[in-house]
């Protein structure tokens, strides 16, 4: 019953916002300096926003149509939840994403592939999907070097946040696999069974994340602002956010390089990661 009612609140609170069309859209992706031909990792949480015209088939759309024919959109399909529950055998095709409404409806899309990773696969579109997305499942960490997090951040493409919190940039936990911090990975490899869309079954033991391990990503965000590396601008009642991927990954490595803790929550924080 609480999670019917919330929905109903979040439904309610985006009709009652102000109706965003593809402009303002456009409008916001120029202010936050969105590059054009450029690679794009987006996180979107529309209600936050308004009512956006047209639903996240006209928010992808916008997107791509800014960025070019040559950019690839990429999106989390991430369905770490389900293995926390259980979940041991990865459908690449059916296994739904616990991301929101917009990732999952991407996810489906018919010329849209996936990644192969149970907790942290990502859905792309465009022209370097292939390279971006092949052996995700041989990755060391789940967005760590050469997982699509890793490469996309090697290309310099833009994080950008469309309502979404900055707390939902899931990049960081690529810098963390660099850096290879001790508090990452679970201590034990889990055994998960694979159902690829093409190729045969196969198992195969995974390092993933160690659950309920609190960040605050405030002081960090605060600093790539102050370095113009994240830039903001209002899109709606919301707040749209756009982060240089490659300096990003370079002010973060060094960071953790010296303060392996940087980026964890102390116990009086509230601040805490939602990706």
């Amino acid at each position: 019953m609480a999670t019917i009612k919330k929905k109903l609140k979040i439904f309610l609170k985006a009709c009652w916002g102000p109706r965003i069309g593809p402009k303002a859209i456009a409008v916001a992706l120029k202010g936050v300096g969105l590059e054009k031909s450029g690679h794009v990792i987006m996180h979107s949480a529309l209600s936050k926003c308004g009512y956006l015209v047209g639903g996240g088939e006209a928010l992808v759309k916008t997107v791509r149509e800014y960025t070019g024919p040559d950019s690839t959109l990429v999106l989390p399909a991430h369905s770490g939840k389900l293995v926390s529950n259980g979940l041991r055998t990865f459908d690449q095709r059916h296994t739904p994403s616990r991301v929101g409404a917009v990732a999952e409806w991407f996810r489906n899309q018919p010329l849209v592939k996936r990644s192969l990773h149970p907790t942290h696969s990502v859905a792309a579109l465009g022209p370097d999907v292939d390279s971006l997305l092949s052996g995700h499942e041989n990755a060391q960490t789940p967005c760590g070097r050469n997982s699509p997090y890793h490469r996309l951040l090697e290309l310099d493409a833009s994080i950008l946040l469309l309502g979404a919190p900055l707390e939902s940039n899931t990049s960081y936990h690529c810098c963390e696999g660099l850096m290879e911090l001790p508090y990452l990975l679970r201590p034990e490899k889990i055994e998960f069974r694979f159902l690829p869309i093409s190729g045969e079954p196969f198992s195969k033991a995974l390092a993933i994340h160690q659950p309920r391990i609190p960040r605050n990503l405030q002081l960090m965000n605060q600093e790539l602002s102050e370095l113009g590396i994240l830039k903001s601008c209002k899109l709606g009642s919301g707040w749209i956010h756009r982060i240089q991927g490659k300096p990003f990954m370079e002010y973060l490595c060094d960071r953790l390089k010296k303060d392996n803790e940087f980026l964890l929550a102390d116990k009086s924080s509230g601040s805490e990661s939602t990706r």
